[in-house]
């Protein structure tokens, strides 16, 4: 990519254009034919329309034409190309320019700040050698959307929207051919769609280790089937991308389960060739066997890291279509946590308390419980969470939640651990009740197999919920287990 910067700032002053006069609002215009009519110019390398309605460039060292010239900040653009590399050179390449954003044979790469300088650019999403390519850009003020073949790939704001000449640019002997190229202004349109940061990676042109598969639940039509190989054996990876500006991402992972199995799977966020940043573990059984989830995990992102998005299994086999990376917005709980109380609080006996008939608080706009989760983190740590809101913007006081994981033995004895917490002043918002259990309790007393959490106001219980894993145990022998210890506010550091 760093050699295209180079060619690009060689051929900026080239000249070739057309006006796009007499263009009216939502109405494809055929950049070909405009520009036969006002004549093509090219730079050194010629130019030739060739026939049947194909513009022809290249052959020599720099070459570039300009497609299109907007001149409006809404318009789509659509393309279609071929490029072929010289006989016996390896540097040759082609690219697509509009403003700050560069597609082509070595990516995609955008200028996102000029003070400071800040770029986003991945080597995904390539214009491969001698395949016909559907290229659409949807630009909107400041924003720019990129599909590739039908597929969304990127979403994001620019220094300078996409402003300026629509170019392209054959390099190294390239030869580029481009049989369709319309434009059309777009009037009236919805451009806070492409305003957040977004890549998108397909599994297919991902670093890795499987095949290619046909898969009509796929984003694409295609997915990777992948075979599990261990901890640390990464099947997936090699993005090598950049995200611009700094702040809070989150990595989407489309996984399913090829055939039924067990065991972990592992993903993996991480600057290339350097330390881990943020990870997930999920069980390959609580993936679907149709469809995809997506599993996301949030990371804080800074300026000038170079990262990628890495898979593993202990076993098994499973399917990923797709990475897609974006800007996250922060955690809706941080700010209402901090300004509700929290004070500690011990778990009620769940024999005591379980299936109580939960008693409304505040109607149908007080405290619920919205979903329970557990998440396998690095180390062998669990993570036990309750989600839960209040709808209304008076603050309420005396709201309570505690938390109870079953573990079972080897041997098919349950024990439960315990976490809770009360809260003060907590007005409208979403909240969070965390407790975890450590790697030597699952040693001890085998893993997490139930987690049940109950919401309180001044002492009642008015909701709760209950979640299982793996083979279910009875709610009975989970009531009556004895308790054998809390779980811990975070996980330890070693």
């Amino acid at each position: 990519m760093r050699h295209l910067l180079a060619g690009l700032v060689c051929i900026c002053g080239m000249a070739g254009a057309w006006a796009g006069a007499g263009r009216t609002p939502d109405a494809w215009t055929d950049c070909l034919a405009a520009g036969e009519r006002l004549g093509w110019a090219g730079s050194s390398g010629g130019l030739a329309r060739g026939g049947g309605g194909v513009l022809e460039l290249g052959d020599g060292e720099k070459a570039s034409v300009v497609l299109a010239r907007p001149d409006t900040a809404d318009y789509d653009l659509d393309i279609e190309l071929h490029w072929q590399a010289a006989v016996g050179r390896k540097d040759g390449g082609v690219a697509l320019t509009a403003g700050p954003h560069a597609f082509g044979s070595a990516g995609y790469r955008v200028v996102v700040s000029r003070e400071p300088w800040r770029v986003a650019e991945t080597r995904l999403a390539r214009l491969e050698v001698g395949q016909w390519h559907t290229v659409e850009l949807r630009v909107r003020r400041g924003a720019l959307g990129y599909w590739l073949d039908g597929r969304p790939l990127a979403q994001c704001g620019a220094a300078e929207g996409a402003r300026g000449a629509v170019r392209l640019v054959a390099f190294g002997g390239a030869r580029a051919r481009v049989r369709r190229c319309r434009i059309r202004v777009v009037v009236g349109s919805d451009e806070s769609r492409l305003r957040a940061g977004r890549f998108v990676y397909p599994a297919v042109a991902l670093g890795r280790r499987g095949r290619v598969v046909a898969d009509g639940r796929a984003c694409g039509g295609r997915a990777l089937e992948l075979a599990g190989q261990g901890a640390g054996e990464w099947l997936v990876g090699g993005q090598d991308a950049t995200l611009g500006r700094g702040g809070r991402y989150e990595a989407v992972f489309g996984l399913r389960s090829a055939v039924e199995a067990g065991g972990d799977v592992w993903l993996e966020v991480r600057r290339s060739g350097g330390e881990h940043v943020a990870g997930r573990t999920v069980r390959l059984e609580e993936l679907p066997a149709r469809g995809y989830a997506r599993v996301g995990v949030a990371f804080r992102y800074e300026p000038s890291w170079v990262m990628e998005y890495r898979v593993a299994a202990s076993g098994g086999r499973l399917r990923i279509d797709q990475v897609a990376v974006g800007e996250a917005p922060e955690a809706e709980a941080d700010g209402a946590m901090e300004e509700a109380r929290r004070r500690p609080r011990r778990a009620l006996a769940l024999r005591d308390v379980w299936g109580k008939v939960p008693q409304p608080a505040g109607g149908d706009s007080g405290p619920e419980l919205v979903r329970v989760d557990r998440r396998l983190c690095h180390g062998g740590w669990y993570e036990f969470r309750a989600v839960w809101h209040h709808a209304e913007s008076k603050p309420l006081d005396e709201l309570a939640v505690d938390l109870w994981v079953a573990s079972r033995a080897q041997s098919g004895l349950v024990r439960v651990f315990d976490r809770a917490a009360a809260y003060d002043a907590v007005g409208a918002g979403r909240y969070e009740t965390k407790g975890w259990m450590s790697p030597h309790q699952v040693r001890d007393y085998g893993p997490p197999v139930a987690l049940f959490a109950q919401l309180y106001w001044r002492g009642k219980p008015i909701g709760a919920l209950w979640r299982k894993w793996g083979i279910p145990v009875e709610d009975k022998y989970i009531v009556a287990a004895p308790r054998r210890g809390g779980l811990a506010a975070e996980p330890a550091t070693e």
